[in-house]
């Protein structure tokens, strides 16, 4: 979208202004980062708890005071067209997952259109976003380590003295999400549907040819732990056999992929399993033809000595502690993020992965492959 543009572009002026002031702050090992997103924007400080609210305080300074370089304005938006028009060198496997995400995201801008916009775009269409984006944003925050209370209260002040500055409503609750946010994983899937694209480029025309079938697993889907690890365990299983059979074997093409495919955007998400192939020897039909044979003789494919292998590694890995502050760190905040709130979770899967069998996955491949509905074929030749 625009919206996603100018954020990028703005991100970027405003790492132009942080990184040169905080070199020395990165020589002392105190770590920052500022990146944005498809839901905004996120300001990462790591390092001693009595220097990082200093490096805090530098970008909410280079916020509060941001102002538009108007040749870095211009190298950047060159860059950004850059980048878009390099869309056009995709090969077709690239090319068939851009169309999958149309499927999932509401309103999302082709990229012609975002050409056709940077093109129009100037300073003053930036600064006006700047002007209006904190008053839009919806604001998550997590501090974690060795911080004492009046330290937090130290950064929460930090915090909202930058809001205070911007003359914006701060509110913090996290059950005020705007509707533009909770609307954006909108997309429709529709049932048992056919999608045929051409390539970007005429190059791919006399070249390849690509094949996705996609079984949509639903809204949600993976906020079931037990969902989650069946379709953990399902992948695992089948990637390997997938490309052996058709790859390694059939010789089908040089591309050849069965794996989960997930959208999540706060607290929702989109998730199924992509089974797909790109060749420059046959066409999309019959390359369609093998992925449904596979498919066919699914059952065949579920065998108790790799469900077990499969439950034992990730029971391991589950079971190990993490291994830095900012693992720890990110899996927290994924869980405020996703408003499950659930710190324990890898713990409850330990347990629930142990108590799961083969029927359980059998069942789960009944009702999610054979008899799904919601299945989608996007080819791209």
């Amino acid at each position: 979208s625009k919206s996603c543009l100018l954020n990028s572009l703005y991100i970027s002026l405003l790492n132009d202004t942080i990184n040169e002031k905080l070199y020395p702050a990165r020589l002392a090992d105190n770590k920052y980062s500022i990146h944005s997103s498809k839901s905004g924007f996120s300001i990462t400080v790591n390092g001693y708890t009595d220097k990082i609210i200093n490096v805090l305080s530098t970008i909410f300074d280079a916020i509060r005071n941001f102002k538009c370089d108007s040749e870095r304005f211009k190298i950047l938006v060159d860059n950004e067209k850059k980048n878009l028009k390099g869309t056009e060198t995709w090969n077709t496997q690239k090319q068939i997952y851009y169309h999958l995400t149309d499927l999932h995201v509401r309103n999302k801008m082709h990229y012609k259109n975002s050409l056709n916009f940077l093109e129009s775009i100037s300073e003053i269409d930036l600064v006006e976003y700047e002007r209006e984006l904190y008053n839009q944003y919806y604001y998550i925050g997590l501090i974690q380590g060795n911080c004492s209370i009046n330290k937090f209260y130290d950064f929460y002040q930090l915090f909202k003295d930058l809001l205070d500055y911007k003359n914006k409503d701060n509110n913090f609750s996290i059950d005020n999400m705007p509707e533009y946010l909770s609307d954006f994983l909108s997309g429709d899937i529709i049932d048992q549907y056919e999608y045929n694209y051409e390539p970007f480029n005429c190059k791919e025309v006399d070249t390849n040819s690509s094949t996705l079938t996609y079984y949509y697993f639903g809204d949600n889907h993976l906020q079931d732990y037990k969902n989650q690890l069946l379709a953990y365990i399902l992948q695992l299983m089948l990637s390997d056999s997938f490309f052996d059979k058709l790859r390694t074997k059939q010789q089908l093409g040089y591309c050849v992929l069965c794996k989960s495919y997930n959208m999540s955007f706060f607290d929702k998400d989109k998730s199924g399993l992509v089974f797909t192939i790109q060749s420059s020897e046959y066409d999309c039909q019959y390359l369609q033809q093998q992925i449904n044979k596979y498919i066919e003789n699914i059952h065949s494919e579920l065998n108790q000595d790799s469900f077990t292998n499969i439950v034992k590694v990730g029971t391991t890995s589950l079971s190990e502690p993490f291994k830095s502050l900012e693992e720890h760190f990110e899996f927290n905040l994924d869980e405020i993020i996703g408003k499950t709130f659930d710190f324990d979770s890898k713990k409850k899967k330990v347990e629930l992965l142990k108590q799961l069998t083969l029927n359980d996955l059998v069942q789960y491949v009944e009702k999610n492959i054979i008899n799904n509905n919601k299945k989608i074929i996007i080819n791209v030749n």
